[in-house]
This record gives C-alpha cells, structure tokens and sequence, in this order.
C-alpha cells in the first residue's frame, strides 16, 4: 500500500545561492516563528526579504508537523472577476452571482498551494476562507505569505479571520509595510552589511555638482564623497572581507567572471561599491554580472554617473529604493533591444514561464523566436531573470518582483502592454485545449502536473479575457479548464469562472452570436459544478434550465458527455431517479456516436447507481464495462471509478480478497494521481473490509488514516465514512461508550444533510449500528425505535440490503425482549430477502445475527425455532408487504398481524 506519510510537506523552492551574512537573522526568524503566529518581514525592495523567508521556512519544515507552504502574492490582483449572471441567465442560476470577496480570491490560492481540494458539498457551500480554516484547524503547519504589499488590506483580512478559526497554522509575510494586526510581531529585514567609509579629506565649500540636496542616494551620502569621483579610497581586503555585502558581491562577481578576486587591488572598489549601493542584495547582484565586462574600477566609475543623472528621476521615493531603482534602471539601459524586449514581455507572466511559453510571448516586432533562448540565458547570467529548475518539471524563467514591475513600466512606455497580453492569453488558451483532452487519456498525469504549474498564468489569461469582454476567450478557455477544475477539486474557483465568464458574454449581446454552441456548454459545466457545490441548491430547476440549452450543442458527444455530467453532479446531489435518467440517455448516445470515454464515465456511474440499490449483478455489468473501456483509453482517474464500484460488488457479494484487491489498487490510482479525496475514500473502505474479517485494530489504523486525510483536505463525506468504520470498530471490540457518542453524532448529521424524502445514504446502516449499541447496554425502546426508522429510511432509498440489516436488527430487539416467534419470522423474513436479492450479510452482520438466533432457538427450540423462521421466510418472498407493515408499528412495539399468528 502506498505510504501516504510520504506526500510533500511543503511547496517550497530549493534554493539556488547560499544565503549570504543572514545566518543570525534565520536563527532570530526562527524563534520568533516557532513563539509568534504572525511574524511579518518588512523593508524596501530588493532587500531580500522574500529569501530570507524562504530560507527560514525551509530550515522549520521539519518542526511543523504539516509542514511549510509558499502563496506567492506577486501576481494576484485583487480587482479580481467581479460579479455578473451565470451563463444560464436569470432562469437558470439565479441571474447575478456575486464575485468572491478578495479574501476568499487568496484562500483559494492558499488551498491550491496546499493541494486541499474541493468535494462534493454535503450542505451549503463553505466559503473557500472557511473551507482552509476548516483544513488547517488542527494542523500544525506554517504559510509563508510573499509579496504582501499590493493587497495589503486583503491579506491582513485573510490573516486575521485564518487565524481566529484555525488555532493550528502560523503565518510568515513578507511586505514592505506591516499588516497592522493585534499580535503582529514585525520584523525589519535591514540591508547587508557594509565596510565603514574611510576618514575623507574636507569637502569645498558650494553646492556637490548639480545633485539636489536630499536626493543622493543613502549609500553615496554614507560615502561622505562626491557623486562625480571615481576613484575608491583604500581599503584592506582582509578588513572588508566579512562583511555581508562584500561577501555576496565577491560571490556574484567570482561566479560571473571566473578571474576576479577580492584583493589589495580591487578591495577599494569593492568597499565603495557596497556603500554605494547601500548593502541592498539585489543591487549587489546586478552590479556583479558587469564586472566581466566593465572591472570593478569602471563599474564603480559608470555608477557614479548613473546615479547624478538619476538622482532627481525617483525623488519621491525612499532613498533605499531610489539606489535599488537607480540600479534596475541602469541595468536596464546597458542592454541591447533585443534583450529589453524579452526582459519586459517576460513580465506579463505570473509566477514564471516556460521556454515555449516564453518564445510564444517574447517574440516577434523584432526579436526571432529561435533567439529568445540565448536572449534568456544572456539576462540570467545578468541576473535580472532567474533559471528555476526543479525535479520533474521544466526549467522556468522567472522575474523578481522588483524587476517585474519596472518591466511591466517599460511595456506600457513601449506601447506594447495589451499587445503582450493578448499574446499571453493566446499562449495559455492553446496550452488548455491541448490539455483537455490529454487529461481523459494516458497522459493524464503529465498534463495534470503541467496545469498545476501554470495555474496562476491560466488564471491571468482568463481574467484578461473576460476583463477585454471577448465572449468567445472567455467561454473557450473556461470550456477548456472545466475538467481540470473538476480533477483538481477547484469547484468555487470554476463557478466564478463561469459566473464571469456568462456576464461577458451578456454584456457582449449580439456581438455573442454563433457561439450557442459553446455558450450551452459551459451552461451545463456551470449548472454541474453548482450542484456539486451546493447540497441544496434547487436541484431540480437547475437540471431543467440546463437541458433546455442542451439542444444548443450542436455536437451529440460533446451533448452526451454534458447530459452525464450533469446526472454525475445530480446523484452526488442525492436525486437518484434524476441522475439515472440523465445517464441512460447520455450512454444511449455515447454508444451511437462511438465515445468511448463518454461510455465508460456513463457506466460509472450507473454502476454507482446500482450499488445503492444493492443491484450487485447491476453493478458488475456496469463497472466491468467502463473499467474496460477506461483502460482501453488510457484514463486512470477513469479506471480509479470503476474500480471503487469493482470493489464494491465484491464486497457486496462477500468476496473480502478480491474487494480488498481491486481497493488497494484503487489507492495506488489515487496517490498516483494526487487525487487525495478519493485516496481517503480508498482508505476507508479497506478499513471496512478489515472490520469485516475481525481485525478490529488494522481497521482502525486504516479508519484513522483516512480521517486525518479527510481532515486535511476538509472533506466532509471522506470525514463520514471514515468516522463510520471508527465507530463500528468501536461496537464490536466492546467499545460501547465510544461507539454510542460516535453512532449519536453521525446520526444527526446525516440527519440534517437529508431530507424525509431524500435521506443521506448512510443513514440506514448508522441506524441499524445505533440499534444495535442500544440492544447491546439493554436499552430495547431506544434499540426498537432506532431499527424503525431504518427501516422507513432504507426502503426510501429502495435499499434492500439495508433493508434486511433492519429487519435482523428488529429480530435482536424482539429476541432480547422474550418474543421469539418474532424474532425468529423476522430472521427468515430478512434471509429470504438476502437469498432473493443475492446480497449475504457481511461477517459482522452474521455475529448479530447469530446472537439474535441462538437467543430465539433457545426459547423455542431447534423444531420450533425451524418452523417460525420458515414462516417468516413465506412472509419475506411474498413481496415486501412486511417491511410495509413494521415500518409503521415498530417505533412502539407494535410488530405486523403476520409476524404475531
């Protein structure tokens, strides 16, 4: 079995460079963290406050038992999609739907980051705040928060109702200005260190060339020099060779031009250049890709030019990133055009990009895309784009966020800023559709992971689309990341998607023309997604909206695989006779058509179907079929639902070797495939089939893996089955008292997420456990009543397996109360049910059911007792007149005239 402990603790990038002269500040870092639940770095741009975050989160992984996350903030915008009518329109959703709030926009990127999904709802839909506050409640984890500034009200929102819900997690950010919240402890990130200026010679009387007072850069005053001299004072290299500052530009430069060295020589410049530049690390770096070309002297001599001519360029900035914008600036102009033009295009990306995505958006008005690589790796080794490569995944260039700013000014100035965009939009629009369909086939896991990494770009290239108001983006895009959304558990991020997505295209009006087609079907992805969201929403107005756009697909397939998504969400909504009927007629099509895929998912689910009403022949034609046909395309998330349902026949037939089998390999699909909910369901039906076969102690282990599981990713159903195995565990080990508290909670929940006429599915089977319990401690009032109403419940749901457990829970009631003869119809009553049914009673079903009989044999005697449950079995095979009658005289004794003569 896959070790799940072996999941990554953390999303955290490796580091490229040693941190250099911030050991202390780590360590310092460190224990405020482990102490404080809100630390926040604060200081001026290029100060490196975001590496020295990461490197203190990297070096705490192992003391946060759920380990270390990075939300990088750089690339959200909390103008976000806005509000605006689903696709449906007014008759279909319920017209306007209003955006998220911000808050909620960084929760999202939070859960993403922590790979928590979003299931199917089991009641009203949970904000995605209180979703990660739920998750993270208990968990002991640390979230590193980058790039703060720009929302800085979001996220101290975000922070602030995170931390009052969830006692568990801590909270590292990075920002130039604090959060402002009780119990923030800021922390300053100062510059590096520099070497002290020498003594200098007085200066003369009068003005410094032409440089304003006030406006020379912190670094230059500190010199106690001019800005025009050009020449380095002395200085000892052994004296200055501990400073920070020094340290990471001999660093740089060594790594840049293999020949320097820190020296009597160069030492003076050096010196000077720290103090020039103010200690601030990103200038340092900056300045050490050009000693290979200017030496240490002619960079020093270039930068005293540079910053009397920029002096007055940036006065309304504070003087630390006056000397780091100076810098940028100066860097920026030393490069060719060529260079520029793909340094400022590369800065429309979010959270980096690919070398093919870079050549798509780079290229062009004058730079050849065969050209982009040796472009790139030219700004690289200039330190003003960064190489990230990390296992598993393509190198990715990216931009620190103070050079992606300047850049994204110098695209505006270019006239080039909405041109990029698009052409951004247009990148990741075609990487979607090349996804979609790879994502049903045998490189679904690949694909997968290339849309986990290029999430945030597909993001911004839909919010540029729906911002510019292009109907036909808008609705291709998001009819492209439909599935991943649904793979990924990425629910509420796809209902606003859509939501927005349908205010574009009302607001485009007639300019929407001949997009029906399209428009339908993201009608019926929109309709799905909020049934599964919502366990209330109105089920039944949103199947009929939804169909009368159905005909607007002009596609058949593409039809059918829209009708079974909607039966899909339907049934997981609970209305069984709904689904059923949108799946028959999705699979009637799909055969016609010849699809495969559509066929195997219809199966599926119809499989699941079957397994509710414990059709167990049902159940095999269906599952048997769609594994077929999932293996035949390669589709393992396919093959992971067939197999449940593999699974679930031969556990309904009792065949514990093989449904154990076919789970386990389930579990592997489902680890393979990050697919963590359905990992957790796995888990729990193993624990189930342990129970069964007497290990009480591996069922629990099991049962409990699954419910940290399930509490990690906040999952609710996942939570209910594993909490099920856990209680039933606890009644046959002799647990009463903690199975009767576990039996009474799980009761009333299922409770309120049913309805009298659409029960919980669970509900029977916790009745019937909940019956037992009482039995068990004497209570057979309380023991009665509870196998009634799981008889009501059960044939409800037209389930007879359930039903029969119900009955043999009645039998034990009436055995313990000295009415054998009942006990012993109701004992053949029931049997005859399951050998009409086909469905055997499970091992721990059989010991109740033998404890029920050897009471009702020894009052009766083995003749007697034969001739009763004979009786009992007449009564069974008539038909299922019996359960009718005890449902409505069990709950205060009263038993049916046939179960009394």
């Amino acid at each position: 079995m896959p070790d799940l402990a072996e999941r990554p603790a953390s999303n955290l990038p490796a580091a490229l460079t040693e941190l250099i002269g911030r050991s202390a500040a780590v360590g310092d870092l460190r224990a405020l963290v482990t102490t404080s639940r809100l630390v926040t770095l604060v200081g001026s741009g290029g100060v490196g406050k975001t590496s020295l975050a990461l490197e203190t989160a990297r070096q705490l992984v192992g003391e946060f038992a759920h380990g270390a996350w990075l939300v990088e903030l750089g690339g959200f915008d909390p103008r976000g999609r806005g509000s605006g009518g689903g696709p449906l329109g007014a008759a279909g959703l319920g017209g306007a739907i209003a955006g998220p709030e911000p808050v909620d926009d960084l929760a999202e990127l939070a859960l993403t980051a922590l790979d928590i999904r979003e299931t199917a709802a089991a009641g009203r839909p949970a904000t995605a705040t209180d979703r990660l506050a739920g998750a993270l409640r208990d968990r002991r984890a640390l979230l590193v928060l980058d790039n703060c500034e720009h929302v800085i009200d979001e996220v101290a929102a975000f922070a602030e109702r995170l931390l009052k819900a969830a006692p568990g997690p801590r909270i590292l950010a990075t920002s130039r200005e604090p959060l402002g919240l009780a119990g923030e402890v800021v922390w300053s990130v100062p510059p590096l260190d520099v070497p002290p200026a020498p003594r200098a010679p007085a200066a003369p009387a009068g003005p410094v060339g032409s440089v304003p007072a006030g406006s020379v850069p912190a670094g230059l005053a500190a010199a106690g020099r001019p800005a025009t001299a050009g020449r380095a004072p002395e200085a000892d290299p052994a004296d200055i060779a501990g400073y920070a500052s020094v340290r990471l530009f001999t660093a740089r430069a060594t790594a840049a031009a293999p020949g320097f060295r820190l020296d009597a020589r160069t030492a003076p410049a050096v010196a000077l250049l720290c103090r020039r530049l103010d200690g601030i690390p990103l200038a340092l770096e900056l300045a050490a890709t050009r000693v290979r070309t200017l030496g240490v002297d002619g960079l020093v001599a270039r930068l005293d030019d540079r910053f009397r001519l920029l002096a007055t360029g940036y006065r309304g900035a504070p003087p630390r990133q006056r000397t780091l914008l100076a810098m940028i600036d100066w860097s920026w102009d030393l490069l060719p055009e060529a260079e520029r033009a793909v340094l400022r295009r590369l800065a429309v990306h979010h959270d980096g990009a690919t070398l093919e995505a870079a050549e798509a958006v780079c290229a062009g008005d004058g730079v050849d895309e065969p050209d982009v690589l040796d472009l790139l790796g030219r700004l690289v080794d200039r330190s003003l784009v960064v190489l990230d490569e990390r296992p598993g995944d393509e190198p990715r260039y990216r931009l620190l966020e103070s050079v992606a700013a300047y850049c994204v000014d110098r695209l505006r100035d270019a006239g080039e800023l909405e041109r990029t965009r698009r052409r951004h939009a247009a990148c990741y629009a075609r990487l979607a559709r090349r996804a979609a369909p790879a994502l049903r086939g045998p490189d679904q896991r690949r694909w997968l992971r290339v849309l986990d990494t290029e999430a945030a770009n597909l993001r911004g290239a839909l919010d540029h689309e729906v911002r510019r108001g292009s109907a036909a983006g808008a609705l291709r895009l998001a009819d492209a990341l439909a599935w991943y959304w649904f793979l990924r558990g990425r629910l509420a991020e796809a209902t606003r998607w859509f939501a927005a997505t349908g205010a574009v295209v009302g607001a485009a009006g007639r300019g929407a023309e001949g997009l029906a087609s399209l428009r339908a079907q993201v009608a019926a992805w929109h309709a799905g997604f909020a049934l599964l969201r919502d366990a209330h929403a109105g089920g039944e107005e949103i199947t009929r909206a939804a169909a009368r756009v159905f005909d607007d697909i002009d596609d058949p397939a593409r039809r059918a695989r829209a009708e079974w998504f909607l039966g899909y969400a339907e049934l997981e909504h609970g209305d069984v006779p709904a689904s059923t009927e949108l799946v028959t007629r999705a699979l009637r099509t799909c055969e016609q058509s010849g699809d495969q895929w559509g066929q195997a998912a219809a199966l599926a689910t119809l499989a699941k179907i079957a397994h509710t009403h414990g059709d167990h022949a049902g159940v095999a034609r269906a599952a048997g079929r769609s594994a077929e046909l999932f293996r035949a395309v390669g589709d393992h998330w396919g093959l992971l639902q067939a197999t449940e349902w593999l699974g679930g026949h031969a556990e309904l037939i009792g065949d514990y070797e093989r449904a154990t089998r076919l789970q386990r390999e389930g579990l592997e699909l489902a680890v393979e495939l990050s697919l963590w909910p359905d990992a957790c369901v796995r888990l729990a039906w193993l624990g189930w089939f342990l129970l069964q076969r007497g290990e009480h102690d591996a069922a629990r282990r099991h049962c409990e893996q699954a419910l940290r599981l399930a509490a990690e990713q906040d999952f609710q159903l996942g939570t209910t089955f594993a909490r099920m195995g856990l209680a039933m565990s606890a009644r046959h080990a002799g647990r009463l008292d903690e199975a009767e508290t576990a039996l009474a909670e799980l009761v009333a929940e299922s409770r309120r997420h049913g309805t009298p006429e659409r029960p919980a599915m669970q509900l029977p089977l916790l009745l019937v456990e909940q019956g037992h319990v009482a039995e068990l401690r004497g209570d057979l009032a309380a023991a009665r009543a509870a196998h009634a109403e799981a008889v009501v419940v059960a044939r409800a749901l037209d389930a007879p397996r359930d039903l029969a457990g119900a009955l043999e829970g009645v039998a034990a009631v009436e055995a313990a109360a000295g009415a054998a003869v009942r006990a012993a119809r109701l004992l053949g009553a029931a049997a005859e049910l399951r050998v009409s049914t086909g469905l055997p009673a499970t091992p721990t079903e059989r010991a109740d059911v033998a404890r029920a009989t050897a009471a009702a044999r020894a009052a009766l005697g083995e003749d007697r007792f034969a001739v009763e449950r004979a009786r009992g079995a007449e009564l069974g095979a008539a038909g299922l007149g019996l359960a009718d009658g005890l449902a409505d005289g069990l709950a205060d004794g009263r038993v049916t005239a046939g179960m009394d003569t």
